[in-house]
């Protein structure tokens, strides 16, 4: 098991050029950006948010290009630079680009994110105690889902270093693989993300716990994007799910549809960011 390195982020340039196309927006004119966090391989990301892409791209009139960084900690970086026009992040990202980086929320994900704990089917495992001195794998401790998971294991009993072995790896492709190739004895996987990967996953897989959940993925506007722009685009998102291509886009990531995110809900995932923080330097998304 490897997890993605220079040859699946040449590739990824290789997809971003070749989703630029020709068709929307004045000849020659620079492109707005979409970043998207790398929570999952690049490739797949690309494939799974063309449709969101090409939704920006009608609400602004311009092209977009979709793009993402080679890892968690840039990402965050590049966001802060105000590198990105528009963010798709996780919840406690978005509630940091807002706090720190004035970036602007548009809305979320209907869905709520949430972790679930998966072994292999014929596992002994059948509940989060049997974990004990056993290895589990998930995405680092930065991670919204991997504070969940922490909890929930702390919970149970368990503390890494004392009666667990966490394995931390880059996004939740690989820490789903470690577990149906035995490197690990379980896995942390986005309970969405999980649903979405469909039957095969579940005829291999088996779920014993799940975290509690916060609220879905966030749609920020950078600072230097224009209010008029940011919110044609905010309409356009909360009318997605009524097109045919949202319904395909949201049926196929399991993520419900865009809605419209308070204040009070950004504000709600505080507590996150201080841990984010004070773990300093992020690894792994989402």
């Amino acid at each position: 098991m490897r997890p993605y390195r220079h040859n699946s982020w040449t590739r990824l340039l290789c997809l971003v050029a070749a989703l630029m196309l020709p068709g929307l927006g004045v000849a020659g004119e620079a492109p707005v950006s979409l970043g998207v966090l790398p929570y999952i391989t690049p490739v797949k990301l690309i494939q799974t948010h063309n449709p969101l892409r090409l939704r920006l791209a009608e609400a602004t009139g311009r092209p977009v290009s979709l793009i993402t960084a080679p890892g968690f900690k840039a990402f965050v970086q590049r966001t802060s630079q105000g590198r990105y026009d528009y963010v798709f992040t996780a919840p406690h990202l978005a509630r940091l680009a807002q706090y720190r980086d004035h970036y602007r929320p548009l809305v979320k994900t209907g869905h709520r994110i949430a972790g679930v704990f998966v072994v292999p089917k014929d596992s002994d495992i059948r509940t989060l105690q049997d974990l004990e001195n056993r290895r589990i794998t998930m995405v680092g401790q930065s991670a919204v889902i991997s504070q969940l998971a922490v909890q929930a294991l702390r919970e149970a009993g368990l503390e890494k270093g004392r009666n667990l072995d966490i394995q931390n790896v880059p996004n939740h492709n690989n820490a789903l693989m470690a577990c149906l190739l035995g490197d690990s004895d379980a896995s942390l996987s986005g309970k969405q993300l999980f649903l979405a990967m469909g039957e095969t996953l579940g005829e291999r897989l088996r779920v014993i716990g799940e975290t509690e959940s916060v609220i879905g993925f966030v749609v920020l506007a950078a600072p230097h994007v224009d209010p008029e722009e940011a919110d044609r685009v905010r309409e356009s998102l909360l009318g997605f799910a009524d097109t045919d291509v949202g319904r395909a886009y949201f049926q196929t990531t399991r993520m419900v549809g865009f809605q419209p995110v308070s204040e009070a809900e950004m504000a709600s995932l505080q507590p996150f960011i201080e841990g984010f923080l004070a773990k300093g330097r992020a690894t792994s998304p989402q």
